[in-house]
């Protein structure tokens, strides 16, 4: 069977992708590696995605899933795609389940954030450890926190936290912060925030909810805990694009670039969402980029297929 459009993931952009697709007439199908939701199934709470108000991550994901069953949405879970081949302008996907033909793919496998892979921080990730200031600075107001990293995301990320958290200290495992010097000019006049060098964090501490972060001086080997309530991480992010190795579909940076109406440079291929290149790494931008990847896949397929 050939589908007309395959979507690969199932995060916020695959989602909306599907829900357009479907109003659109296109008959498709979704390939998730895991379950449907993608990073929102690890956000404690999400403010800022338009209508919902408060809402666990859990939440938001169960609404959309629900909606598509609604609208008899196949998806296909715990498929991994390994690889894609083009055959006649058919996409051929290579699969933990066997292969799997599409007219037109629409990616949207996000990217996961480096993890320092400490001790605390994966059963404190949504309890106070987070890799998304937008998302998450607000639950820290007149708290303090800690930021791991040294580069343009922890310093600008930091200045945007200030505007909640009472204290900040940024942990870094160098001499120099290696941010763009406009951004270090910024943060040296910012009284909230304090920065430790050639430092790093080692493990977290709490319960239910981040209190504390040891960490280690690189030059002395002194370890020290600090209080804190809150971690955030910004060491980059991992694009999940290894499957496409063999396209050369990707850039310096392993994401996908893309024009302004989500089509990459191979005709029926697309892509939305944190995997593009220039995210904004937003909920509310996935989506956007999901209808609009739809809405070309049709528009290939009426004058293509």
């Amino acid at each position: 069977m050939i589908f007309p459009l395959i979507i690969i993931g199932g995060g916020p952009a695959g989602l909306s992708a599907a829900l357009y697709a479907k109003r659109l007439g296109v008959d498709l199908v979704i390939l998730e590696k895991g379950v449907p939701g993608g990073q929102l199934l690890m956000t404690e709470k999400v403010e800022n995605y338009p209508g919902a108000g408060l809402i666990t991550g859990n939440q938001l994901a169960d609404t959309m899933v629900l909606q598509l069953n609604q609208l008899g949405i196949k998806i296909e879970e715990r498929v991994e795609v390994e690889s894609i081949e083009i055959e006649n302008r058919i996409k051929i996907l290579k699969t933990t389940k066997g292969e799997w033909r599409g007219e037109t793919v629409i990616i949207a496998t996000g990217s996961t954030p480096r993890k320092l892979e400490v001790p605390g921080e994966k059963e404190l990730t949504g309890k106070g450890v987070s890799y998304c200031s937008l998302c998450d600075a607000p639950f820290f107001k007149n708290k303090d926190v800690v930021v791991a990293g040294g580069g343009d995301s922890a310093v600008g990320e930091s200045l945007y936290i200030s505007q909640y958290a009472r204290k900040i200290t940024i942990v870094h495992h160098r001499e120099k912060l290696s941010s763009e010097w406009i951004l270090q000019k910024l943060i040296k006049g910012n009284y909230k925030i304090r920065i430790l060098q050639n430092s790093v964090v080692k493990s977290i501490s709490g319960y239910e909810k981040v209190e504390g972060v040891e960490i280690q001086n690189l030059q002395t080997g002194e370890f020290f805990s600090i209080k804190a309530d809150g971690l955030f991480v910004f060491i980059g992010s991992i694009p999940q694009t290894k499957f496409l190795k063999g396209l050369n579909l990707l850039d310096a940076d392993l994401t996908i670039p893309t024009d302004e109406k989500m089509r990459t440079f191979i005709p029926g291929i697309f892509a939305a969402g944190e995997v593009r290149s220039g995210s904004l790494k937003q909920i509310v931008t996935s989506c956007s980029d999901g209808a609009a990847a739809a809405i070309q896949a049709k528009e290939y397929l009426r004058l293509n297929c």
